[in-house]
């Protein structure tokens, strides 16, 4: 898993599961497997597989029960269904011990930043503090990476980047690559967010490298778009689009129409940018959840230039009206 094979080790780990008589003991083996499942195999699959096994053991350790729900939430999230991943994180975080709750902490975290909860997002951050300074960043690298990137989107810049070194340094210093692809892919993020594209751009490229993640090749695109490398943003678009698609990953979708978004609003091709910035509104809106953070996915912003450009001042007024609300109520 370590090593970055996260099928192999997924297949591995299912060849063991009839030796494991003692019910906690297949908990065990599949709580690992189902991480292992998030590199590699469908979402939906993962979920499913974390809740059969959540309701299995709940009899005989509710503690463990809440380990695999929780890390069933991060499928949700990982699927796009918001809601559904902060209900399960709850469900979780009532019945955790002190292993599960930062992993369903992080997921609600997230959950109440995308929907403009700042305060209560910031609340639960901070409640993790102590836990996420023990933890091991290589065996809990998903919930690490979880509450840094929730850190970037209510904008706590300082402590979100001391995470990313903390993630990133022990994942280097252990030759870990499938810990390394997402922090990086997120770090990239961060980086350009604060307008250091150069620095955005080396651990973009890095990842992209690393593993055909697609969070971690859309990622690189949204770099590239900044660069005007027109080609290779689509490419790398279109290969995350190919890889989430076989996987269920559904929340890349926004994430790769924001990036087609900004590469042709760069490139002074307005009408173009309208059509895909609008894709991300019906993206968001078909989850239930409504508009989310506009600190995410940062397509809000860009629709309302792209409209301007464009001379339909009209169209843009709508989603200014959005930012100013969200911007008032979250104080970002």
């Amino acid at each position: 898993l370590l090593g970055g094979d996260g099928e192999r080790a997924a297949a591995l780990l299912e060849g063991v599961l009839e030796l494991a008589e003692d019910p906690t003991a297949r908990a065990d083996i599949q709580e690992l497997r189902g991480l292992a499942m998030l590199f590699a195999s469908p979402v939906s699959e993962t979920y499913a597989m974390l809740v059969t096994e959540a309701d299995r053991i709940e009899p005989h350790d509710a503690t463990r029960a809440a380990a695999l729900r929780a890390n069933a939430a991060i499928a949700c999230f990982m699927a796009g269904d918001w809601a559904g991943g902060g209900e399960i994180a709850q469900r979780a975080l009532a019945r955790a011990g002190p292993k599960a709750a930062p992993t369903a902490t992080m997921v609600l975290a997230m959950v109440r930043a995308s929907l403009g909860e700042v305060d209560e997002a910031r609340v639960l951050l901070e409640s993790l503090h102590e836990s996420l300074d023990s933890i091991d960043p290589l065996g809990e690298f998903f919930v690490l990476s979880g509450a840094a990137m929730a850190l970037v989107w209510i904008e706590q810049w300082v402590q979100a980047r001391r995470m990313f070194d903390r993630i990133i340094g022990a994942a280097r210093a252990a030759a870990a690559p499938s810990v390394l692809t997402l922090p990086l892919a997120l770090f990239s993020d961060f980086e350009l967010r604060r307008g250091k594209i150069a620095t955005a751009y080396a651990a973009a490229a890095e990842t992209g490298q690393a593993t055909l993640s697609s969070f971690s090749l859309v990622s690189l695109a949204r770099v590239e778009a900044v660069l005007g490398h027109d080609e290779d943003c689509r490419a790398h678009v279109a290969a995350g689009l190919e890889r989430s698609r076989r996987t269920g990953f559904d929340l890349i979708d926004n994430f790769a129409a924001s990036t087609l978004g900004l590469l042709e609003l760069s490139r002074g091709r307005a009408d173009r940018a309208v059509m895909h910035l609008t894709e991300c509104a019906r993206l968001e809106e078909q989850h239930g959840t409504g508009i989310l953070l506009p600190t995410i996915t940062q397509w809000a912003a860009d629709l309302v230039e792209a409209q301007i450009r464009r001379g339909a001042e009209v169209d843009a007024q709508p989603w200014l009206v959005i930012l100013e609300q969200f911007g008032c109520r979250t104080g970002l």
